[in-house]
């Protein structure tokens, strides 16, 4: 006979102990939380990767635009390109 009456079944956890049924009950809520929260943190990265590199493209568009109208210089334009990339 086990200690705390009929023992742990996996699926349905600790039968007729009620305290440890609602501890089984708020472990299942915290790993389904982690897991949302994992998830989250992994797109949420990943919208931030793509959020840069848009940024980026535009800051080169935008550059290349200026240089093709002559607001400014050759010289101005590969400084500031040579910035970009760094």
């Amino acid at each position: 006979m086990h200690m705390f009456g009929r023992g742990f079944d996996f699926f349905n956890g600790f039968n007729g102990f009620w305290p440890l049924m609602i501890l089984g009950g708020i472990l299942r809520i915290a790993v389904i939380g982690v897991v949302i929260y994992l998830v989250y943190r992994l797109i949420s990265k990943e919208n931030s990767k793509n959020q840069q590199y848009r940024a980026s493209h535009r800051a080169v568009d935008i550059l290349k635009e200026r240089y093709a109208k002559g607001e400014i210089s050759e010289e101005e334009y590969e400084q500031k390109m040579r910035k970009l990339r760094e």
